[in-house]
């Protein structure tokens, strides 16, 4: 009975500390564009690169997208 109880806390233990998936950005490529969109701290960024450039140069644009006025 003794064995049963530690394989069962075992088991439970495992259960309780299991690898928790952790999700990145996305990344989706079309053609030569890869468009990568990420979340941090509720904001969401959408990062738009050609893939067959080795230095970026480009202009990041923010804004909540819900009101033209009040970006």
């Amino acid at each position: 009975m003794n064995s049963k109880h530690i394989a069962l806390s075992c088991l439970l233990l495992l259960l309780a500390c299991g690898k928790k998936d952790k999700k990145g950005p996305d990344e989706v490529v079309s053609g030569d564009i890869k468009q990568v969109t990420e979340t941090s701290n509720g904001i969401t960024y959408k990062i738009f690169t050609n893939i067959k450039l080795t230095t970026f140069k480009g202009i990041l644009v923010m804004g909540s997208g819900n009101n033209e006025k009040q970006p």
